[in-house]
């Protein structure tokens, strides 16, 4: 997808794909992951998921990456927290960094976002500027289309390295509608990560406009 197509969608508030909740397969699996209070959580493409809340809620530095600005601007002013905001230069282009209670937000080209930036924000949340202990994947992979989502798991291991990562899918027949959220099935998704373990963990159904579609939870291991 053009980054153009994204940016339209959050100015013109074409937002169906964000979820008002927290996100029931996060809820019902992240204990799998046996996640201390204080894990660093990569989330990539984060939008301005609610599941930053309930992850920050439960003691973990939260570091999102997300292309619109207005997305990580609404984000902290729907949680009333206070916000800092400082550019940072990584790669050849300028990231904003959004900073409020343990969360941040790299506004910013999620495939230009690399490990000096994420040391930064790091730093920025009082943690360990070296690494990520989790990766939480419920809107990037589903948000590509095919040709993109090699690139975005290489993108994974660059800043992620060996971290465990809670994949979210979508799962329906193409024919009936187009992405995104793109349906993802569980072979590729067993193709994408070859080299690791993976783990489908549990599905549930939810709509989606006028379907019903169904998303699983994977557990991506070493």
């Amino acid at each position: 997808m053009e980054p153009s197509f994204w940016h339209a969608r959050w100015e013109s508030n074409q937002i169906g794909f964000h979820n008002s909740t927290t996100h029931p397969l996060l809820e019902l699996y992240w204990s799998r992951l046996a996640a201390d209070n204080e894990a660093r959580v990569l989330v990539p493409l984060c939008g301005k998921s609610l599941d930053m809340h309930w992850l920050a809620a439960r003691g973990h530095r939260v570091l999102g990456v997300e292309l619109s600005h207005v997305a990580a601007a609404a984000y902290f002013a729907e949680a009333g927290v206070e916000t800092e905001v400082s550019e940072v230069s990584a790669c050849s282009d300028a990231f904003e960094l959004y900073r409020g209670g343990q969360v941040a937000i790299a506004a910013g080209d999620w495939f230009r976002f690399g490990p000096p930036l994420m040391s930064f924000a790091w730093e920025a949340l009082g943690a360990d500027p070296h690494g990520v202990d989790i990766v939480y994947d419920r809107a990037a992979l589903v948000a590509l289309p095919p040709e993109l989502r090699r690139r975005h798991v290489e993108q994974l291991r660059k800043v992620g390295g060996a971290a465990p990562i809670l994949l979210v899918t979508v799962e329906y027949d193409p024919a009936l509608r187009g992405g995104p959220p793109f349906s993802v099935m569980e072979e590729e998704v067993r193709q994408l990560f070859a080299d690791r373990n993976v783990e489908r963990v549990g599905q549930i159904d939810s709509p989606l406009r006028e379907l019903i579609v169904q998303e699983a939870a994977y557990l991506i291991t070493p």
